[in-house]
């Protein structure tokens, strides 16, 4: 047999008989002041002085509630007779009252149960768990035989720092449009009765008499006086019995999704009426859910003194910046994609704003984990560091679509409920059909079926049978809806254009545009910088924020980057991939540098900027309407003057790698190495480069160069004469000497054989350059006979280096068997 909660005990006026119970509560609802609560109330704090009328003040809030709006019912209650420190869930399966049995949501308690905070009461009927039976016969009442789970939760003396835990835990449940909350209060009970941290069970006796603290607490109750009533609380650590309800579901206002409006009202006992005192308060400039009522003004007024309520919808105008970057892992980080977030990751730091990661993850069939990590992979590359969002968490996620589905049919449900969206029963057959007759007729490709003007009883039919059906928004007919971009200006739609769109597809998946337009609201988005290929489905998410009562954040649409014939950049241009410049030894710096000034610039003619410069110095009003242009000529000149800019210490372990991974050295640190790096780094555009560059050096490509075109010139002016000079300087031991000297050495060496030679200038350094290194262009002769003389065993690949020695070899070998020019 399943546990059950026998409520027939609870109060004075508690009935067994079910009749007798039913009609003295409908007597007492018939007597109660009516038109003060609003109907759609969904949340109330009730007080229970006495055990006696809990139930009444209940009633009287919910009385104009329609059941078939709930689906659950939540309530919390103190615990003034037990000793405990957390909130507990009911062993019980049922609450049981003459007007019918209110079933437990084992559902959730499981869900509560695996946070590993809450736990389970098992007290007798007696103690704490009857202060929640107090209200059930009303309940069900209301109810009126509507199905509904309950989830009762008694609230032991927690400290601030557990009422805010357990707010977070709680506060996804009333972000439920179906779900109700009644919150039983003890303040009324006798004040305060006990403080259970001042509580010593040795003594038997309470921190003060409880007299005096009954009296204190209140007077500052009946004072009315918020002040009073929260110094009152800081007295005695804020745990005095019968707070814990409000102190836990501040929190949940706290920590929750929506935006609520809060009503206070007095509930005077005698003449079981409420009135009019401090009559409205709202938590923020629009109401975006039904109105939570709170009776008792002054009890409530201090607790939210204390705790703020949560809003919902975007930030008010000259509030924080809050952009947000939502990539979809379906394949690789495009570079429009990273100068998307790079645009709103530089806003967001030029403003002192917050940049959100979401992942937009909904399409089943193609989005992946790896994609997904791919991505945050090649943003961290890039230096894009996110506030909020996945690895780093956030106060508003889940960050991943995938996770968010409860949130978007609660909207989707609400929509429905007001009128804003229906069932479409419409095959694929039927839309099609409709499809073909619009393109004879020459009309727009919009819904036009029958379901947007159905009856309930024939939607409810519908829905009986089982019939597959998706949500479609119903859009206003023939109105002009304005959209004032950062970039573009005025831009108008017509929602004739679109119909009534689709907002969740059959299979219960939402669609994109409702997603994006749900989670910019509830993440608080305040600028929305994107792509201009989204300016499209800004009319559809215009639409969503202004049924849901949201305001519209500012759009930002940045123009297309389009490949040098001017076509749209794709693969067939070569790498259109973050992480195929990664791989192609691209610098992080020179991305973000090159990705920044395709579509903004500073006004200035510079080019070269830091990260630094680009977070001081970005604004949207600066960037332009026109096209961009990806110039992979200029992004690789840019990456060198950034390759150029680095400090030894930061390239060379980057060359090292590429050399060590190419086999061409065998060590990391030496003399020879650190000067392989300085005679590079002027001539690289890639760190790629570095190999085949230092392979240059190291060759001796002599007769190659001698057999070129280019050489002619150089052989026809005697270069033989100059070969016969090196080699007869070299067997002198003056060439040696001067290599391995210092620099000053060498150049006096060059100006002693110049003057000897009869040669200056070019005549001089050309055949020069060929006799010493092989070829005809490269880095400074001396300080590449310089690098040649610190090798000492560093090359890995011998056969890539010719010291030396062999360059003299082989220049007599060619000398010795050259013609002698013409005379």
């Amino acid at each position: 047999m399943p546990k059950i909660r026998q409520a027939s005990h609870a109060g004075s006026w508690y009935d067994a008989d079910g009749e007798a119970l039913s009609t003295s509560i409908d007597d007492w609802l018939q007597d109660a002041a009516t038109g003060q609560i609003e109907a759609n109330a969904r949340a109330i704090i009730s007080p229970h002085a006495g055990y006696s009328y809990c139930g009444h003040v209940m009633a009287h809030a919910y009385r104009q509630l329609d059941p078939s709006q709930v689906s659950r019912v939540f309530v919390l209650g103190p615990s003034h007779h037990v000793y405990m420190r957390e909130c507990l869930l009911t062993t019980a399966t049922h609450y049981c009252t003459p007007l019918g049995d209110a079933e437990v949501d084992q559902q959730v308690c499981r869900e509560l149960e695996a946070t590993g905070v809450f736990g389970y009461m098992d007290l007798d009927v007696d103690e704490a768990e009857h202060s929640l039976e107090l209200q059930m016969a009303f309940l069900m009442r209301i109810m009126g035989g509507r199905p509904f789970k309950l989830v009762p939760i008694m609230v032991g003396a927690l400290t601030i720092q557990s009422e805010a835990q357990y707010g977070r835990l709680l506060a996804p449940y009333l972000d439920d449009p179906t779900h109700v909350f009644i919150v039983s209060s003890d303040f009324c009970h006798w004040g305060t009765r006990f403080n259970y941290l001042f509580y010593d069970r040795s003594q038997g006796a309470i921190h003060r008499s409880i007299e005096w603290l009954d009296k204190l607490g209140m007077d500052a109750i009946e004072q009315g006086s918020p002040q009073a009533f929260a110094d009152y609380l800081r007295q005695y650590g804020n745990t005095i019995c019968g707070r814990h309800p409000i102190g836990v579901f501040l929190n949940m206002l706290r920590a929750c999704r929506l935006q609520h409006s809060i009503k206070f009202n007095h509930y005077d006992q005698s003449s079981h009426c409420v009135t009019a005192r401090d009559s409205s308060l709202r938590s923020g400039q629009r109401q975006h859910a039904p109105p939570l009522v709170l009776l008792r003004s002054a009890v409530c007024s201090a607790a939210t003194a204390e705790a703020p309520h949560s809003q919902t919808g975007n930030p008010p105008q000259g509030s924080e910046v809050r952009v947000r970057f939502a990539p979809s892992p379906t394949g690789y980080l495009h570079v429009g994609g990273a100068r998307t977030a790079l645009f709103n990751y530089l806003y967001a730091k030029n403003t002192g704003g917050k940049l959100v990661l979401r992942i937009e993850d909904t399409d089943q069939a193609r989005s992946t984990r790896e994609s997904e990590n791919a991505v945050l992979e090649d943003l961290t590359w890039l230096g894009i560091q996110w506030d909020e969002g996945p690895v780093v968490g956030g106060e508003h996620g889940p960050y991943r679509q995938s996770e968010r589905r409860e949130v978007y049919k609660q909207y989707v449900d609400e929509l429905v409920a007001r009128g804003l969206a229906y069932p479409c029963f419409c095959t694929d057959e039927e839309l099609e059909a409709q499809k073909r007759d619009a393109e004879a007729k020459g009309l727009p490709p919009i819904y036009r079926g029958r379901w947007a003007r159905a009856s309930a009883e024939e939607v409810a039919d519908m829905m009986a049978k089982g019939t597959p059906h998706c949500y479609r928004f119903r859009a206003p007919a023939n109105q002009e809806v304005l959209v004032e971009d950062a970039i573009r200006g005025d831009v108008r739609f017509n929602t004739s254009a679109v119909g009534d769109f689709v907002v969740m597809r059959s299979n219960g998946l939402p669609v994109y545009n409702f997603c994006v337009a749900v989670d910019d609201a509830l993440m608080r988005i305040s600028h929305v910088i994107r792509a201009e290929e989204h300016l499209p489905n800004t009319l559809r998410q215009v639409l969503i924020y202004q049924a849901l009562g949201w305001s519209t954040p500012t759009f930002a649409h940045v123009s297309l980057i389009l490949a040098p014939d001017k076509s749209k950049l794709s693969k067939r241009h070569g790498a259109t991939s973050v992480g195929e410049f990664r791989e192609q030894g691209f610098l992080p710096d020179a991305m973000v540098n090159f990705l920044s000034l395709l579509g903004w610039n500073d006004g200035t003619e510079q080019e070269i900027y830091t990260i630094e410069d680009l977070q001081e110095k970005f604004s949207l009003d600066r960037i332009t309407k026109s096209p961009a242009v990806f110039d992979k000529t200029k992004l690789a000149w840019m990456n060198g003057q950034h390759l150029r800019a680095l400090p030894s210490e930061q390239l060379l372990p980057r060359l090292v790698r590429g050399w060590k991974e190419a086999g061409l050295l065998a060590r990391e640190d030496s003399a020879f190495v650190s000067a392989s790096a300085a005679l590079v780094q002027n001539s690289l555009e890639l760190v790629v480069d570095a190999e085949p560059e230092l392979r240059r050096l190291l060759a001796y490509p002599l007769a190659d160069t001698l057999a070129s075109a280019g050489a002619a010139p150089v052989l026809e002016d005697n270069f033989l004469e100059v070969a016969n000079a090196v080699v007869a300087a070299w067997d002198a031991g003056e060439l040696g000497g001067a290599a391995a000297g210092e620099p000053d050495a060498f150049k006096a060496w060059v100006k002693a054989l110049g003057k000897a030679q009869k040669r200056k200038g070019k005549r001089l350094f050309m055949p020069l350059r060929i006799a010493l290194t092989g070829a005809m262009a490269g880095p400074d002769v001396g300080e590449i006979l310089a690098l040649l003389a610190l090798e000492d065993g560093d090359v890995a690949d011998r056969g890539a280096y010719v010291p030396l020695p062999e360059r003299i070899e082989a220049l007599r070998t060619w000398a010795a068997s050259a013609p002698a020019p013409p005379a």
